[in-house]
């Protein structure tokens, strides 16, 4: 005898968000380089600035897909499938940085 029951698929995705470095805009004549501020204040001009790269992290990207679904026995040899998908389940927004 087959046993009919439900079943629930789940699939969860957890990242971390991507590291970012604060920019101002300057008139550095350094080619390449990005002007950083002085501890989140404009540098002086022609200067690199002090703060880290990488100090700020944007916002992660949290995901719940799932699906549930039954087979029902219509008869010898014969069953029907129900499946109920859906996908951002947990209907969480991803924001770019």
């Amino acid at each position: 005898m087959q046993h009919l029951y439900w079943q629930f698929q789940g699939l969860l995705s957890l990242n971390t968000g991507r590291w970012e470095s604060p920019t101002v805009a300057s008139t550095l004549n350094a080619p390449g380089n990005a002007t950083r501020p002085n501890s989140f204040a404009i540098p002086l001009q022609n200067t690199l600035g002090t703060t880290g790269r990488n100090v700020i992290q944007g916002p992660g990207v949290v995901n719940l897909d799932g699906a549930l679904h039954r087979q029902f026995r219509i008869r010898e040899g014969m069953d029907l499938a129900l499946r109920v998908e859906s996908f951002n389940f947990s209907n969480t927004p991803h924001f770019n940085n």
